[in-house]
């Protein structure tokens, strides 16, 4: 996630800058629920991840399954996050 590399200490202060912009437009979009800006804002976010060689793809849990400890950290407001069977 982007808020465990801005933790990152070998990060470089400009790319941080940036993610940090580009993370807080994107939730301020969420906030108004602009979700086609939001999206151009994560698109921003991953190209500039993938240009910094930081960028990983998520795999899907051989489980099948997201934790449910990992759905609720998503308790916003713009965050749409359901446990089916769980």
């Amino acid at each position: 996630s982007v808020a465990s590399l801005l933790k990152h200490k070998g990060l470089g202060e400009s790319l941080r800058a940036q993610l940090q912009s580009l993370e807080t437009q994107k939730r301020a979009a969420l906030d108004v629920e602009d979700f086609g800006q939001a999206q151009q804002i994560k698109s921003a976010l991953v190209c500039l991840l993938v240009e910094a060689d930081l960028y990983f793809p998520q795999v899907e849990n051989s489980s099948g399954g997201i934790p449910l400890s990992e759905v609720s950290r998503h308790n916003k407001p713009h965050d749409c996050w359901v446990a089916l069977n769980g």
